[in-house]
């Protein structure tokens, strides 16, 4: 995987509520931080507002605009990327982005905890930054993406199943700093355990503990990237120092302290 990034940037659309359309040579992705608006992209109209994530596709003719509210705030990140044959993660998520993806999804989670790491001191190559793109880049692909306001029944709701797999997701979000079994998600979905696994199998591609762990590791990664102590982020994910340890290393290539010293960005630790 090949993945060229901009400095973050951030815009309002208050006193300019258009950026007038235009086209560029690279893909530029946008979370939407605060108010609503409109993203045009390629003949297309898509209502966006706060928490959303869209994305301008390399050399399509878009807009965004605020004409209406005149309270919308963007942030975004500008890039290239090229595919690899590699297994891990990172590679098939992007691989997965150039085959098809959507033009606006909306995470699980709140993305702009990610912003206090992403200031201009921090290298453009910096670990945060990829981390942050790859994060916006989950809810426009397929199988990574968020079923909750993508999947439509009848009169463009959402179906059932969303409803299920969107009530497990934002359980087990809360739930990251504790044991979490399978059959405890689905009793807070509603639904039976068997049922919940093929929903998340059908939906996901990987079933309920594969996406506790994947939530957990990123999570983790994100207090990493702030200044927690190692102890203290293994505990806020539900898991004792070892397998912590071993997990966060099965998934980063790193073990968590010297993922820490290593790709850290030159901020203060806050809050969050």
């Amino acid at each position: 995987m090949i993945l060229s990034l901009s400095d973050l940037g951030r815009v309002d659309f208050v006193r300019q509520p258009s950026n007038a359309r235009h086209r560029h040579g690279f893909f530029e992705i946008c979370l939407v931080t605060g108010g609503s608006g409109l993203f045009w992209h390629a003949h297309r109209e898509f209502p966006v507002r706060t928490g959303d994530v869209f994305i301008a596709d390399s050399d399509q003719v878009h807009e965004i605009s605020s004409h209406a509210t005149r309270d919308l705030h963007v942030a975004f990140l500008s890039f290239t990327a090229t595919a690899s044959e590699g297994p891990d993660e990172e590679s098939r998520l992007v691989r997965a982005f150039l085959d098809g993806h959507a033009i606006v999804g909306r995470a699980n989670y709140d993305l702009a905890r990610w912003l206090p790491l992403l200031g201009p001191e921090v290298s453009v190559a910096s670990t945060a930054k990829r981390l942050f793109l790859l994060e916006m880049l989950r809810p426009l692909v397929g199988s990574w993406r968020s079923p909750a306001g993508y999947s439509e029944g009848p009169g463009g709701q959402p179906t059932t199943a969303d409803r299920e797999l969107s009530k497990s997701l934002t359980f087990i979000e809360a739930n990251l700093h504790r044991s979490l079994r399978a059959a405890e998600v689905a009793q807070a979905a509603g639904v039976s355990e068997r049922t919940l696994r093929r929903r998340f199998e059908a939906a996901l591609g990987h079933g309920i503990a594969a996406e506790i762990l994947e939530r957990r590791i990123n999570t983790a990664a994100h207090r990493l990237l702030i200044g927690f102590p190692v102890a203290e982020v293994a505990a806020s994910v539900g898991l004792d120092p070892a397998p912590f340890a071993r997990a966060f290393r099965a998934a980063r290539g790193l073990p968590p302290k010297r993922f820490q010293k290593e790709y850290r960005p030159a901020v203060g630790r806050t809050s969050g």
